[in-house]
């Protein structure tokens, strides 16, 4: 009995301990890729909701801002790797433990105002010389799957703001959220530009690395569960984004 005793004291000892070491990463772009040591914690977005669903989760590791391809390849490679905010998609559905979703967006295709691009299916635009794409994302990834051949990929996706404008290219992959403050960055106004096409919805979660232990996936999902059934989860997310709904039903991955 004692013995017993010893292990179930150990087990609960161990995961806090385990959920307390994990690397949490968040995307590093645009220019604050120059100033990588510099760059402050972004605010809004998912932020304050996963700051929320760790601290349930009994992580006491703070939140890295790294460039998406040095997370995404942790996450994809390491154990004890949090990734977010990280696109639910088909390609990636095994290659990752999903926790969410934190929130939903719409993928677009925008161009320079007056560039006279119409596009009314995804055919079409594979016949435009140049789209703008960021590197190992979502987006890339689904478009390269659709048979793409003319996408040019960077490791900083404002960069393709600029690009965009300059006529360096036809059109560029973003998504709804975002857009101004991404444009701002890059030096360049929305009303220079705009949606042609929108390519799909998707949501957008928490991915944690395959090599973790499930056991600490585990605490994090009843985390994120507790957040919804207190309304913790519903309340931040209309915080952030007043006129939409949360997505309590999550989209199936495409």
């Amino acid at each position: 009995m004692r013995l017993l005793l010893s292990i179930l004291l150990l087990l609960s000892l161990t995961l806090p301990a385990l959920a307390g070491e994990m690397r949490v990463y968040t995307e590093l772009t645009g220019n604050a890729l120059v100033k990588a040591r510099k760059v402050a914690l972004p605010k809004g977005e998912s932020l304050p909701i996963v700051q929320e669903l760790m601290r349930r989760a009994g992580v006491e590791s703070e939140i890295m801002v790294v460039p998406w391809k040095r997370g995404y390849n942790a996450a994809l490679n390491e154990a004890d790797v949090a990734l977010f905010p990280t696109t639910y998609t088909k390609i990636r559905e095994k290659l990752f433990n999903w926790v969410g979703p934190l929130f939903r967006l719409k993928w677009l295709l925008i161009a320079k105002k007056g560039s006279g691009i119409t596009i009314n299916s995804l055919e079409d635009a594979k016949h435009v010389g140049s789209i703008g794409t960021y590197h190992m994302d979502a987006r890339e990834q689904f478009l390269k799957q659709q048979g793409f051949r003319n996408l040019h990929s960077t490791i900083g996706s404002i960069n393709n703001y600029r690009k965009l404008v300059d006529g360096r290219l036809d059109l560029m992959v973003t998504s709804s959220l975002g857009i101004v403050s991404a444009a701002k960055m890059a030096g360049v106004s929305t009303d220079e530009l705009e949606v042609v096409y929108t390519i799909r919805e998707v949501d957008l979660y928490v991915a944690i690395s395959k090599k973790t232990d499930p056991e600490v996936v585990r605490v994090w999902k009843e985390a994120y569960q507790s957040m919804i059934d207190d309304g913790t989860y519903q309340r931040l997310y209309k915080e952030w984004q007043p006129l939409e709904e949360p997505p309590l039903n999550p989209l199936p991955p495409q």
